[in-house]
Parts: structure tokens; C-alpha cells; sequence
């Protein structure tokens, strides 16, 4: 059984109408897959028939619902007594007047155990403005996940979100976890994989990536190995988690460094920062 750093709770009526069209573009099963957020245990179970023990969870939103407070208590809530699955505050902070004061609630009030950023929908990481979060994680002891690489979903920009960004974030926060969730999809994969390697703090997630294609992307990848992290990005993937999971074992990799990838570098971010 593995660890899933980026699995979605979804809500369709949360969805732009667009954004719902594209996520069945992603997933023909969409419609079948909600109903497996009917709840928490139910959840469970199924990330079990996919080898999945833990999964970080993170609240969809895309065009309709800020990612403030309603949203992520609405996660805290789903995810409350089941231990397996950690919920991940997920703020859009350019939409919202007071993000570190709703950030500090959530993981004081409810729970929430790191953040998650994503600038493709209207800011640059590194922008002064974002700091004040990224102290407060500091702060807090918590991970800060970062979108880093192209979205598909509607009115998302890729210029916000070029992994060269974090390596302002990475100095001026030296105590910061930070995970590269997508490690710069489109054309940033060299960027992405050298400010990993560059920065002791950066981690690669690999959600939202072709694991076959894994090698292409990072030629070099098992020798910073303790640095990347699994993630599906499910339900917004075109395959089974456990088909990405077959995929990935069949890598020509390390036994020792596949089981790195899907659950000891997770593990141990996990356990440095109390997550679970």
C-alpha cells in the first residue's frame, strides 16, 4: 500500500460548466467516480482497492466557488475521523481579503494540515504579496504545495507558474517545505528538476505526468530520487491510480528507489511535519 500526495474531493456542483467538461474530457468516468465522494469511509475504501493507505486531499475549484472558507471547512468536515485521509487547506489568495488569517484558522480550527497554491489562475509565486502565507506555513511547521506547470482548465495562465519562481521562495524561506506539484508540465521540466536538486527544501510531485514518460522528462531522475514524491491528481486523470502505480514499477528504476517515490519521501515529509 502506497501514499497519495494529491488526490481531489470534488463536488460537481462546485464545477464551472467548463470545468466539468473538461474534467470529463479527462476522465470518461467522471460521473461514476463522484459517487465515491458520497463519503469519507466510502472514499477510503476505494483508494484502497487502489493501493492507496493515505491520501492528502486537496477541495476542487475551478471558476465557481472561491477556495476560502466554505470550501475548505467542507473538506475538514469529509475528511474528520478518517485518519487516512489529510486534508490540505487550498486558498486562492488573490480572491480573498484575509488568506493568512483564514489560512491560520483552518489549520487551528480545523484541522488542516498544509497549503496548496495555484498560481496558474492569477499570480506569481514569488509575488510579495503571497509572502505573509508563506511565513505563516514557515511559522506553523507545515508543507506549501505548489501548482507549478500548465493547467488545462479554462482562463488558467502558464506564465504564473514556471518553477523558476520558487527559487525566491526557496532562500527567502530556508525553513519551508515546498512541494513542485507537476514539476513544470509543458516545458519547464529541466527548470523544475534543478531547483529540486539546487534546494534542499524542494520536492517534486508527480501528479498530473505520464509516469511511462517519467525518464523522458527527468533522464537523471534516481539521482535526486529523495526528492519526488507520488501524486495522481485523481479523479482529473485519465487512467486507475493503480494502473500509474503499475506504471511507475515497471520503470527501469531501483526496487529501493521505487518504493521512495510511492511512500517512504512522503512518509517522511508526513512525519516531519506531525501531518498524521
Amino acid at each position: 500500500m502506497y501514499i497519495d500526495s494529491h488526490v481531489h474531493l470534488v463536488r460537481k456542483d462546485w464545477l464551472s460548466k467548463e470545468a466539468y467538461s473538461k474534467m470529463l474530457e479527462l476522465n470518461a468516468a467522471i460521473d461514476s467516480d463522484l459517487d465515491y465522494f458520497a463519503g469519507a469511509a466510502i472514499l477510503s475504501e476505494y483508494l484502497k482497492t487502489q493501493e492507496i493507505e493515505i491520501a492528502l486531499m486537496l477541495m476542487s475549484w475551478h471558476n465557481l466557488v472561491p477556495a476560502g472558507m466554505e470550501s475548505n471547512i467542507y473538506l475538514s468536515e469529509f475528511c474528520y475521523k478518517i485518519k487516512n485521509l489529510i486534508p490540505i487547506a487550498y486558498i486562492e489568495p488573490h480572491t480573498l481579503d484575509e488568506p493568512v488569517k483564514i489560512f491560520e484558522t483552518l489549520v487551528k480550527e480545523y484541522g488542516m494540515k498544509g497549503l496548496k497554491l495555484h498560481p496558474p489562475s492569477g499570480f506569481y509565486p514569488n509575488d510579495s504579496s503571497i509572502y505573509p502565507l508563506y511565513a505563516k506555513a514557515q511559522e506553523l511547521r507545515l508543507p506549501v504545495f505548489l501548482h507549478i506547470g500548465s493547467s488545462v482548465f479554462p482562463r488558467m495562465r502558464y506564465k504564473y507558474s514556471r518553477p523558476i519562481y520558487l527559487d525566491d521562495i526557496a532562500v527567502d524561506f530556508p525553513e519551508l517545505t515546498i512541494v513542485m506539484i507537476h514539476c513544470g508540465r509543458g516545458c519547464d521540466y529541466d527548470t523544475a528538476y534543478f531547483m529540486a536538486k539546487l534546494h534542499k527544501n524542494i520536492f517534486m510531485d508527480i501528479s498530473g505526468l505520464p509516469p511511462g514518460k517519467l525518464l523522458d522528462y527527468f533522464p537523471e531522475l534516481e539521482r535526486s530520487i529523495d526528492k519526488v514524491i507520488f501524486g495522481s491528481d485523481w479523479p482529473a486523470m485519465p487512467a486507475r491510480i493503480s494502473d500509474n502505480i503499475k506504471a511507475i514499477k515497471s520503470l527501469p528504476l531501483k526496487e529501493s528507489s521505487i518504493e521512495k517515490m510511492l511512500k517512504k519521501n512522503l512518509e517522511r515529509l508526513l512525519d516531519k511535519h506531525q501531518m498524521i
